[in-house]
């Protein structure tokens, strides 16, 4: 009996079938061993020795087995891997579906802090309703600033306007507005505070912008007391405001005097100038 000995992991060679001999035909196969003398025959070597054809017939069909087999196989793991697909694209559709239900849960808590901030705010302008006005909230105080004298100019210098030369109200509501700027031009609410709210802000800007005097001296007074100006500052324009809303009261012309302001400094105390008709009658 001739044995050959192949190996399947070499080139494949042409298998012949001779019909008169009834066996199969491997042509340039070495018939030497391929193992050392003495050494089993690895399992992978194939011993071929003449068969019958209906071995043959049953070697193909063992073959065909084989192929069908592994066809088979192959065809469940395409379904295994087709299921798992199928499977993955399940899970990221369910993923998807619980961030839209997380999603959708925030907005709805969201909504939810909404309705109860908006609910408490409706229950406490309830109660502050039914509890009547002032009640939930007192007046607010109103804003006190210090009143704080204008600085005064240097030694030799004064420029603080002078009222006692107006002879018109538009002259004395120059007078006036040159005393809120030599006073630094503070803001109408700044002086309107100073004076303890005796005029408004509106007020005093009105008075300041207007062609006659204030029907009120307090009005005046209010002005130069929030611009900081003192008492003696306080009677000048005082003593302005009665001299021609007087003169004006009896239908007499103001007394004639300079057509313009001038300034003039501030006496020391204790030696405040004398009127010219009180000097008259000491004389």
């Amino acid at each position: 009996m001739t044995v050959i000995a192949c190996d399947p992991a070499g080139p494949a060679a042409e298998v012949e079938w001779r019909a008169d001999q009834h066996a199969f035909h491997l042509p340039e196969v070495s018939h030497e061993p391929l193992t050392p003398a003495g050494a089993r025959p690895p399992a992978h070597q194939l011993a071929v020795t003449h068969v019958s054809p209906e071995e043959a017939a049953e070697v193909l069909a063992a073959a065909r087995a084989c192929l069908v087999d592994a066809a088979e196989a192959r065809q469940r793991a395409r379904d295994d891997r087709a299921a798992i697909e199928d499977t993955a694209r399940q899970v990221a559709a369910h993923r998807a579906a619980i961030e839209d239900a997380v999603a959708e849960v925030t907005a709805q808590r969201a909504a939810a802090e909404v309705a109860v901030h908006e609910l408490a705010a409706r229950a406490r302008l309830a109660r502050e309703l039914a509890a009547g006005p002032g009640a939930a909230r007192g007046p607010r105080p109103p804003r006190s600033r210090r009143a704080r004298a204008a600085v005064s100019d240097i030694a030799g210098e004064n420029l603080r306007p002078d009222p006692a030369a107006a002879q018109s109200p538009a002259e004395v509501i120059e007078a006036l507005r040159q005393f809120r700027a030599w006073a630094g031009r503070p803001s109408f609410r700044d002086m309107a505070a100073r004076s303890g709210q005796r005029a408004g802000a509106s007020t005093m800007w009105k008075a300041l912008r207007a062609k006659e005097l204030p029907a009120r001296l307090e009005v005046i007074d209010a002005i130069v007391e929030g611009c900081g100006g003192s008492e003696q500052d306080r009677q000048r324009f005082a003593t302005a405001w009665r001299r021609l809303t007087m003169a004006t009261s009896a239908g007499q012309a103001p007394g004639p005097g300079p057509p313009r302001l001038r300034a003039v400094p501030l006496p020391a105390a204790g030696n405040e100038p004398r009127r010219p008709e009180a000097a008259a009658q000491e004389a």
